[in-house]
């Protein structure tokens, strides 16, 4: 064993002298391979620490996740917290450098910076990377671009920062304490001791962390920045800066400048110009407002879905691998949303969503029946609200948007096709829906009825959106979709039946 991780396996056993501690922090701050040696042994030891914790016997599960509503902060802050906890002891070696500059500032052409500036701490059993010898291992010193073509990697920087990558993504590190996302999806956790760490993007937009936690997406679908925990100050190329707390979210508009959308209904009632343009906004808003239940984009890399500009396969294509929803408490308003691409041939019913087997007070089925759009709800006497109007043969096997909105204390069915309401009709005892065993393109009953077609955005709300909402959830999920019909193409008919 070194001297350096005897000292360091003295600090974690708590044997190590006030005195032998300061010389331990000189040495790291005056050492950057010292800071990375460091980095790798304390990785190691939370790594074999955590193994030792789990049961021998602990069982596998091999359960599918269930497509509810998932919050986007993926980082492992349980191994981060431990690791930048234990790293603390190398925050000096910023302030060696940078004294009395932010961190996120580059040194001087004359400082002589490290070789390396992050060391890969963390990657999924998927990761795949471009233009790599297959030398990238855990505890790797980071010194090119990382270009992360499939599953997840992390980053720690030496200033602590954690950077946590979902590919496809570029990422650099350009700094001691900053890197520039070229494009992907990254998820950032800032320590005290990394305060003022920044990331810029590929259109000069600099982002600094002034607290603990933000997530970025930039594509060709746009740009969009989240926060977690904390804030952070957003430097456009142009204008003046936008400060971001927990839980605010922005978006680039068709002009390039900055918007903040931190909600459901901002991002529904604000008139995007370019909606094709904040697609990763538009993901994040949904996935974490509180209204919102379930988004889900299926984005099971299905050759044969629907795309947008940057080639994204996105495709719901096994229903009956999918368990049931349960969504806690029943509702009295419901938003129901989706994409879907019917088969030409099929049953007269495709199930959309069905809670339960349709035999409960509260239960309801939402279906295309001949077409229409139809809300049948168990009750006495049943109520089954079938929109006057079809989708016209030429639809069949192209994607529409399918809508329909419970609104109990409104007393008020409506459907919607493409973003215009087909149907208004009123409730004349209106009750609240269940939600606690939500089928999604299915009914496993005596006589089945698979959506027999394709689903994509599938989108779940405990409130009642309006006219005006439900046209812009169509409209801001539009692109890359097989149509751009202004109006829906619909043939009115009557209402069919089984």
């Amino acid at each position: 064993m070194s001297d350096l991780n005897r000292q360091l396996s003295d600090y974690l056993d708590a044997r190590l002298a006030p005195d032998a501690m300061r010389l331990l922090c000189d040495h790291i701050a005056a050492s950057p391979a010292a800071a990375r040696d460091a980095a790798r042994f304390l990785l190691l030891h939370t790594t074999l620490t955590d193994l030792h914790a789990l049961p021998a016997n602990r069982a596998i599960s091999t359960e599918k996740p269930r497509i509810e509503r998932v919050r986007s902060w993926e980082l492992g802050v349980r191994s981060v917290a431990a690791i930048a906890a234990l790293l603390v002891i190398a925050a000096a070696l910023f302030f060696v450098f940078l004294p009395s500059t932010p961190h996120s500032e580059l040194p001087t052409p004359h400082s002589n910076p490290p070789a390396s500036f992050a060391i890969l701490s963390d990657v999924s059993n998927d990761a795949q990377f471009e233009n790599t010898d297959g030398s990238l291992s855990l505890g790797s010193a980071l010194t090119a671009p990382i270009k992360l073509t499939a599953g997840k990697a992390q980053l720690m920087f030496n200033s602590t920062a954690v950077v946590d990558l979902t590919g496809p993504c570029e990422f650099e590190m350009t700094g001691l304490n900053r890197g520039r996302l070229m494009r992907g999806d990254m998820n950032a956790f800032v320590p005290p001791a990394a305060h003022g760490f920044s990331v810029e993007l590929h259109d000069g937009t600099r982002i600094v962390d002034l607290g603990t936690a933000f997530r970025v997406i930039a594509d060709a679908r746009g740009q969009a920045v989240g926060v977690k925990q904390g804030r952070v100050e957003l430097h456009p190329p142009v204008g003046a800066p936008l400060m971001l707390a927990a839980g605010d979210l922005a978006g680039v508009d068709e002009a390039g400048a900055w918007v903040r959308a931190g909600s459901l209904a901002s991002l529904l009632d604000t008139p995007w110009a370019a909606p094709d343009k904040i697609a990763p906004l538009m993901g994040m808003v949904l996935r974490n407002d509180a209204a919102v239940m379930v988004y889900e984009s299926f984005d099971d890399g299905a050759a044969d879905g629907r795309s947008d500009a940057a080639g994204r396969a996105l495709k719901l294509n096994d229903f009956a691998a999918r368990p049931p929803l349960s969504l806690g408490e029943a509702r009295g308003q419901v938003t129901l949303a989706a994409w879907v691409r019917l088969d030409p041939s099929g049953r007269p019913i495709r199930t959309l969503a069905i809670n339960g087997q349709w035999m409960e007070t509260g239960d309801f089925a939402w279906d295309m029946r001949g077409g229409c759009v139809t809300l049948a709800i168990c009750a006495q006497p049943p109520q089954t609200i079938v929109a006057p109007v079809a989708l016209a043969p030429g639809q069949l096997g192209r994607w529409v948007h399918v809508a329909s909105v419970y609104d109990g204390p409104g007393a008020e069915v409506r459907h919607y096709l493409n973003g215009q309401c087909v149907l208004r009709q009123h409730l004349n005892a209106p009750l609240r829906l269940k939600l606690d065993a939500l089928q999604i393109g299915q009914w496993t009953s005596r006589d089945p009825r698979p959506l027999r077609g394709d689903m994509d955005d599938l989108f779940i709300a405990q409130t009642a959106l309006s006219d005006a909402q439900i046209h812009a959830l169509w409209r801001l999920g539009s692109a890359g979709a097989e149509t751009s019909d202004s109006e829906p193409n619909l043939e009115h008919q009557p209402t069919p039946g089984e």
